[in-house]
């Protein structure tokens, strides 16, 4: 991959960052790339674009001193793989890391293989030194934004710790290395990526990895280094036969293996000279060699468990979209004494669910024609001009998807902040349930309401559906669907695809509850069970004395879809307020109710006639009197049969 590297002037102020074709960046002391070291850049200096494997570099008016190529002061230029220029004390490279590995490197005059403990056991030489460098390691880590810079760093630290590195480089291997396996017959390319390297300017044109050292490294699982010139070997630069020539500077090369991830295996592979001005001894080369082997080995250990401890805090991240505070606790407290299987382990429990799903969003998307072929669009869905400079912002389908998201998030915190869990997504719903696992002092009932106080806040956010705003909103419409009952939860599906749930028949339920919410435009509908919790619970406050703060309403009983017994239905409903529905109001709508399944049509409707401006619901019930001509049909036995979800 094409790599810009600036190295100042101490080993320390150095970064690497990739190119990506058709992207301009910007690099400053402050701004886009920076390198704070160097005070003769300015704030924002020079701007690069990678074009046909080349690097265009213009320099920014405002900037106070030269950029210079080839020696000369020059604005405007282009730079090849191998190149470079210079800002201040800063030299800017480009590299097109070409490293592959080959067998066709000569025979080594050196080799030795160190065992973990054997390096743990042997004492740095300039032990200071190693710490000072290791010290780097946890901002190193916690700095990078993604796994490419991470691992660019920790090059740059070990280029920067071992002395004579000319090279560096994190080698995949993608299938396990057999003691038996053919070096010879093997296509290196098919099984072996570079994920990362790091290389002097003068090899920016390729680097030859002996495949035998790094396939000796996974084999027996221990690091090791080869030495083919220079001092210790007595002889000069070598040739070999093949596509690569062994750089006349390179005397030897170290592998150390690293923690494998699923079935790759990594490795950090490098590769470097020995003084020649030193006076040293074949020994002290020896063990300058064991010294930034053994740097190695805890720099990829440390960056293992760092690495580990950083992938551990983003699923933390991850987790709180799901899981309240008090459930991860629990589910944590499971993991410290050894029971987190078993508790994720499907198991019989009295849960409620809740199916969450938007309003308007199928019509909107069919609307503005997002399903047909590129081009065809509703043509009252134009972007001006003035908007083309951010089509991210102004696109009608990033708009959807933007109101969509922010609706979902709405949903998934107030599930969250009530102690709920969040068990899937799908398109525009979303589902969250209670009462799994069970929170240690909860009392009776907990689930329950605290899924109500999740809906109720969803409802308040997100509006009323059917109702006018009287204007575009940042988000949909909602209707909810709460159903309370026995269900399996912990990890429901296969294997390979199983995820933290819940499966019985009151997901269904809750489902056509949601469903029915759409035909009685009704926000909140729930089952029986759920609201005898809630009657029972606001029995208490009021013996208590205590404000309600929901109330339940009955809307009859429904014969729903794909079930073959009627089911009780409820409207949750907050606290009486302004422009909510009085407790009069609903004194009203029961009476009306009643006269309706009792037969007494022509009085229900007179009933429901007082309510329909401000009650969907008794809209509903007073349109279907209406239809059947104020007459109940023949057989009315109170039930309202649904043919259609």
């Amino acid at each position: 991959m094409p790599t810009l590297i600036a190295q100042g002037p101490q080993p320390r102020d150095r970064w690497s960052q990739a190119l990506i074709a058709g992207e301009k960046q910007l690099v400053g002391r402050e701004t886009g790339w920076q390198t704070p070291w160097d005070r003769e850049i300015s704030r924002r200096h020079v701007e690069v674009l990678l074009r046909d494997g080349k690097l265009e570099v213009v320099a920014l008016r405002g900037a106070k001193n030269p950029v210079f190529f080839k020696g000369e002061t020059n604005d405007s230029f282009t730079i090849a793989p191998g190149e470079y220029f210079i800002v201040g004390s800063t030299t800017f490279s480009l590299m097109d890391d070409q490293l592959a590995m080959t067998c066709q490197l000569p025979t080594p005059q050196h080799e030795r293989k160190f065992a973990s403990e054997e390096l743990r056991r042997q004492p740095f030489r300039d032990p200071q030194r190693r710490l000072d460098q290791l010290e780097q390691l946890p901002n190193t880590v916690e700095n990078a934004t993604s796994d490419y810079e991470l691992r660019t760093r920790l090059l740059n630290l070990v280029m920067a710790g071992v002395g004579g590195a000319l090279a560096a480089a994190i080698v995949r291997v993608k299938v396990k290395i057999k003691p038996e396996t053919d070096l010879d017959a093997t296509d290196f390319s098919s099984i072996t990526e570079v994920l990362n390297s790091e290389l002097h300017g003068k090899y920016a044109s390729g680097f030859p990895i002996s495949a035998k050292l790094v396939f000796d490294t996974f084999r027996s699982g221990a690091s090791g280094y080869y030495v083919w010139s220079g001092k210790l070997a007595g002889i000069g630069s070598t040739t070999f036969t093949g596509d690569y020539t062994l750089a006349p500077d390179v005397d030897w090369a170290f592998c150390v293996p690293w923690s494998a991830r699923g079935s790759d295996q990594w490795a950090l592979y490098v590769a470097g000279q020995f003084n020649p001005q030193e006076q040293t001894t074949e020994k002290e080369d020896l063990e300058t060699i064991g010294d930034d082997l053994k740097f190695a080995q805890i720099l990829v250990h440390f960056a293992s468990t760092l690495l580990d401890l950083q992938r551990l805090k983003v699923l933390q991240v991850q987790l709180d979209r799901f899981f309240s505070p008090r459930v991860r606790r629990l589910l944590q407290q499971a993991a410290d004494q050894g029971g987190l299987n078993e508790m994720l382990a499907p198991s019989e429990q009295s849960v409620t669910v809740m199916l969450c799903d938007l309003r308007g969003f199928s019509a909107e998307v069919e609307s503005a024609g997002f399903d047909r072929p590129q081009g065809v669009r509703n043509p009252s869905i134009v972007t001006s001009k003035e908007n083309d400079e951010h089509p991210e912002q102004e696109d009608p389908l990033h708009r959807m998807f933007n109101r969509v998201s922010r609706s979902l998030e709405i949903m998934t915190t107030a599930i969250i902040d009530n102690d709920g869990v969040v068990s899937d997504f799908q398109g525009d719903n979303a589902m969250g349930f209670w009462g799994w696992p069970a929170l240690e002092g909860a009392l009776e009932g907990h689930a329950v309401l605290r899924a109500c106080e999740a809906a109720l806040s969803i409802r308040a956010k997100m509006g009323l559906p059917g109702r006018e705003r009287g204007r575009e909103d940042t988000t949909f419409s909602a209707g909810v669907g709460i159903a309370s009952g026995n269900a399996l939860a912990g990890i429901i599906g296969t294997v390979a695809q199983g995820k933290i749930g819940v499966f019985g028949p009151v997901v269904n339920r809750a489902a056509r509850l949601e469903t029915l919410t759409k035909q009685l435009k009704a926000p909140v509908i729930i089952d029986d069970t759920t609201a005898r919790t809630v009657i029972e619970h606001n029995q208490q406050r009021l013996a208590q004395q205590r404000p309600l703060e929901m109330r339940v309403r009955r809307l009859g009983k429904f014969r729903l879809v794909g079930f073959r017994k009627a089911v009780e239905v409820y409207e949750l409903l907050p606290a009486e307020s302004d422009g909510e529905l009085s407790d009069a109001e609903l004194s009203c709508f029961a009476a009306a109710l009643s006269q309706l399944e009792g037969g007494e049509w022509r009085q229900a409707k007179g009933g429901f006639s007082e309510l329909v401006r401000r009650d969907a619901v008794a809209g509903y019930f007073f349109s279907m009197i209406i239809q059947h001509n104020d007459t109940p049909p023949d057989g009315w036995d109170g039930i309202v049969r649904l043919d259609r979800k």
